[in-house]
């Protein structure tokens, strides 16, 4: 069933849309949220929500509290859909042919060359992909759902890993990053999550997206 979605304006909610979904973004997915108590604050303008945020592949189910401006937009959804941010590394990608029409990028018009398709991103369904190098002791929230590549020698082939969540050890006999990571499916094997510790000098070369205009 294709799910309904609909933007209004925070001034058009009201107590029937308790039990239906908002969405946000974070840590690279839109994570749908549903409405559990809506409550207007006229005075400041605002609706304060209770809301269940839903499990992403990087972020854990929790209920929170949002606010919600009288003038600010806001996607409604009937069904409960995880999806991945254009432009972020939690986008799908595979290796697509250079389109034959001129392609530019969303935010700064310069032509590119270089382009893959991207997969689960919404309304953009090209981009092109930039290499950024971060070390183990650098790593922080934004990282979280970023992905970066690793050899599997006895397939022969690089494969993502992405980022489910990593804490710093300060203190003991192997000071450095404690990491949890989800590796991608290959031929001889499904994906697969585990534990890494590195050293704080450890460097990766995280995969970043950007979506080209339509």
């Amino acid at each position: 069933m294709e799910t309904e979605m609909r933007r209004l304006q925070g001034r058009d909610l009201d107590p029937s849309y308790v039990g239906q979904f908002i969405r946000r973004a974070k840590n690279g997915y839109h994570q749908p949220g549903k409405i559990l108590e809506l409550v207007p604050v006229l005075d400041k303008g605002v609706f304060l929500l209770a809301v269940n945020w839903m499990e992403t592949p990087v972020n854990a189910a929790s209920v929170e509290p949002a606010k919600i401006a009288l003038s600010s937009p806001v996607v409604v959804m009937d069904q409960p859909v995880v999806r991945a941010v254009p432009g972020t590394a939690a986008a799908k990608i595979e290796l697509g042919e250079v389109p034959t029409d001129v392609a530019t990028v969303a935010d700064t018009g310069e032509v590119v060359s270089d382009w893959i398709k991207l997969v689960q991103s919404g309304d953009y369904t090209d981009g092109i992909t930039e290499t950024r190098t971060v070390l183990a002791r650098d790593l922080g929230p934004q990282h979280l759902g970023k992905i970066f590549y690793n050899g599997d020698e006895a397939a022969g082939v690089n494969y993502p890993i992405k980022f489910l969540s990593f804490r710093a050890i300060e203190e003991g006999n192997a000071p450095g990053v404690q990491m949890w990571l989800r590796h991608g499916a290959i031929d001889s094997r499904p994906a697969y999550d585990n534990e890494w510790h590195v050293p704080f000098d450890r460097s990766f070369e995280l995969v970043e997206l950007t979506p080209f205009l339509g």
